[in-house]
């Protein structure tokens, strides 16, 4: 019998163990690949409805407003946190800041950002040029631009 031999139990268990962590390697990457996808399509969604508030803050008011904590933010963005004095909102893995009609939301920690042209009712995602993580998150969710605000 194979396991009867004496260390043959021990080999066995090392194989496992190799076997174990080449599949941990090969699997870790695409999984987090996939995940910062993933975060990118909801910050897409979570910047939709941040534009949508803006658009009707705009319309009640005449102008957009830098100021994230006088809007009425919808359900989806009730656990975002407000930063820099109500001038950023932090939801998740990115930080949305309003300059003028542009709606930007950050990554924390890509150099990769959507932005949000509320005019204009299009979104855009860019990455600096040598991130690959950036450049994968915007091929992610390329396929659902533009969107209509």
């Amino acid at each position: 019998m194979l396991l009867s031999k004496r260390g043959s139990m021990h080999t066995f268990m090392f194989a496992l163990i190799i076997l174990f962590g080449f599949g941990l390697a090969l699997g870790l990457p695409q999984y987090q690949k996939h995940k910062n996808i993933s975060e990118g399509r909801t910050a897409l969604n979570r910047g939709g409805a941040l534009a949508f508030a803006q658009a009707a803050y705009k319309q009640a008011h005449g102008t957009y407003t830098q100021d994230f904590s006088r809007l009425d933010l919808p359900e989806e963005l009730a656990y975002c946190t407000l930063q820099e004095a109500g001038k950023a909102l932090l939801c998740g893995e990115y930080l949305f800041t309003q300059e003028g009609g542009v709606l930007k939301a950050s990554h924390v920690r890509f150099p990769k950002w959507l932005e949000f042209y509320l005019d204009e009712g299009r979104a855009d995602c860019s990455h600096a040029g040598d991130s690959d993580a950036g450049r994968h998150i915007c091929e992610g969710i390329n396929g659902s631009f533009p969107i209509k605000i």
